[in-house]
């Protein structure tokens, strides 16, 4: 099991910008935490894992509003796939996530469990 505790993802609706000729771009909030994801997953030197995984969230909020937890694991798969911790956020077969009481700044714990799990060598 790899546990990372990682800052409050953005939400799957702050995700991306569209530009007026069509295009579209991360924003600066998911390009950051992307880069904070990949420093924790450097740190504690985790290896790329493929097969079949699950993820267990305990989700801190940074406070008390209303929240739809579902969007957090968007942004939360895809910088996992981006700091090489998994080599496709596609490999997560099983998502759980639990409301926690909020924190101040608001964290995620991740446990990621292999279902089949091992590591790239």
């Amino acid at each position: 099991m790899i546990e990372l505790v990682l800052p409050w993802p953005p939400t799957g609706n702050s995700y991306v910008r569209h530009t007026r000729s069509g295009g579209h771009y991360l924003t600066k909030a998911v390009t950051t935490f992307r880069l904070e994801v990949w420093n924790e997953a450097k740190q504690k030197r985790i290896q790329t894992l493929r097969g079949k995984l699950s993820l267990a969230v305990m989700a801190h909020p940074p406070d008390k509003r209303r929240r739809d937890l579902d969007n957090l694991f968007k942004c939360l798969g895809d910088a996992l796939q981006h700091a090489g911790v998994v080599a496709d956020d596609s490999q997560f077969d099983f998502y759980s996530i639990q409301r926690m009481p909020p924190i101040k700044g608001g964290c995620v714990i991740c446990h990621i469990t292999g279902l089949d799990a091992k590591p790239i060598a």
